[in-house]
């Protein structure tokens, strides 16, 4: 296996293991906690993410594409790092004063449990393991994390009265994750002269990072705060909270090759291997299709018959959530492909920007208008419409460097593949009633058609992957038998 899947699996599993304990313990919550508390949490966490946001600035972003670059060369990676550290500790640091001044004026235990959520970005070394392709280490710790998070929530969150105490282990065990990373650290870095360390020259491409940074943030943020001002329901944000979930949980699946690829991007781009560059991204366009389809129209079947019994009683407004939010599993993986996987490694960050400051933008004039008429779904029909157009101002940009017919006709064999599963499978579901088992059913379903059109079509990423896996199959069996 080489290096780009090996990393791709380890980043798949760092990034959906970020997602999916909330995804795992939110059938539980939701009937511990219920959706008023899940709603009050949900909206705080928005409001403090914005102290987060300013805290983490566009460091790791910055961080993740300077070490690629210098990925070959020790010395040179261990100024890249302690220059983004050092800026990234004077930032988050002036934000965490300020944040404590917020959480003591609205004198709220909770704010102040989310203080630990602030530390967390100060001391926040992923972007260095991310930019060395040294996944493995991320999923280690993400791994021991999360378990210890599940168990945590399982055995001391009974109540509604523990609500607190779920905010502790949430922030809590997020914030010691990211200090795990801090020892392996010694074995990428060498010493270096301070005289040689220049670390606020970065400020200016730091900065120039944050900006999309906050678009971005907006558009998976400020809904949820939206929904809290304009309606003043927590009921409405718990729904929104838990459609949301669903679909986060998938977004790693259909983004992990960009950010593998991402360090390989960046390096081409410093060795003027520009036919690296293309070949790159359209490996990464195929895969996308591949996923994002079967994703989408999955979430869509599966909505009505896995919210009754996954949430309990009262959470039938998460399934038209769901129904609409699913679009975003395809348009995401379009924006984060042209966005943060090519125009940013390719050092277009002033392109990258207007078009997410362009959608954040329009998000926020949406969220305005459809909250006000239709509460959580509005925000849903916002967030899909803004990442719509930004998606087509990313494609007018890429158009001179990029062929948009090629990377658009890549995807034709997976839409046929997912349309007919999307019908077939859809007809089976309407017939069964709401169950653990029938969801089971009805996503195996789903699965095996999709595996069988593209058997049909001879799609050729399917065929060579399912014969490597074949091939792996019957070699392991070899080296068994002959041990």
């Amino acid at each position: 296996m080489n290096k780009v899947n090996k990393n791709y699996i380890y980043n798949v599993l760092y990034e959906a293991l970020t997602v999916i304990t909330p995804l795992i313990t939110a059938s539980y919550l939701a009937r511990v906690l219920g959706a008023d508390n899940i709603g009050v949490f949900s909206f705080t966490e928005s409001i403090v993410s914005y102290f987060e946001l300013f805290a983490i600035m566009g460091i790791s972003v910055y961080g993740h594409r300077e070490i690629s670059f210098h990925q070959d060369n020790v010395i040179e990676r261990t100024k890249a790092f302690w220059n983004t550290k050092i800026t990234s500790l004077a930032i988050s640091g002036t934000v965490l004063v300020v944040y404590i001044v917020f959480a003591a004026y609205m004198n709220s235990v909770l704010y102040w449990i989310f203080t630990m959520a602030i530390i967390a970005t100060m001391v926040d070394v992923t972007w260095f393991f991310q930019g060395m392709e040294e996944f493995g280490r991320i999923v280690l710790r993400n791994v021991i994390l999360k378990v210890l998070t599940i168990i945590c929530i399982f055995c001391f969150v009974k109540t509604r009265e523990d609500f607190l105490l779920y905010a502790f282990i949430h922030v809590g065990l997020a914030m010691l994750s990211e200090v795990m990373l801090l020892p392996q650290l010694r074995k990428y870095l060498c010493r270096v002269p301070l005289k040689e360390l220049k670390p606020f020259r970065n400020f200016k491409p730091i900065l120039m990072l944050f900006i999309p940074s906050i678009a971005v943030h907006i558009y998976y943020r400020i809904d949820k705060s939206m929904i809290g001002w304009i309606t003043n329901d927590a009921f409405e944000n718990g729904y929104y909270e838990q459609a949301t979930s669903i679909v986060r949980t998938i977004f790693p699946l259909v983004t992990a090759m960009g950010t593998v690829l991402l360090p390989r991007i960046s390096f081409c781009h410093k060795k003027r291997d520009y036919e690296g560059v293309c070949n790159y991204v359209y490996k990464n366009v195929r895969f996308l299709w591949f996923l994002v389809i079967p994703s989408a129209f999955g979430v869509a079947v599966i909505a009505d018959n896995m919210v009754p019994w996954f949430f309990g009683p009262g959470y039938d407004p998460v399934i038209p959530l769901l129904k609409i939010l699913c679009v975003m599993l395809i348009i995401h993986g379009w924006t984060d492909l042209l966005g943060y996987n090519y125009l940013i490694p390719t050092e277009q960050e002033k392109k990258y920007t207007v078009t997410v400051v362009t959608g954040a933008v329009l998000n926020v004039i949406l969220n305005l208008i459809f909250i006000s008429k239709w509460k959580a779904r509005g925000a849903a029909y916002a967030s899909v419409l803004s990442e719509f157009i930004t998606l087509l101002i990313q494609f007018y940009f890429v158009r001179k460097i990029l062929s948009i017919r090629k990377m658009l006709s890549l995807g034709i064999n997976y839409a046929i593949a997912g349309l007919v599963m999307f019908v077939s499978v859809g007809m089976v579901a309407r017939k069964l009633s709401s169950s653990i088992i029938n969801t089971f059913i009805i996503a195996v379903s789903g699965i095996v058609v999709y595996a069988l059109m593209l058997l049909i079509l001879r799609d050729p990423l399917f065929i060579d992957s399912a014969r490597g896996i074949l091939k792996k199959i019957r070699k392991n069996r070899q080296e068994t038998g002959e041990q």
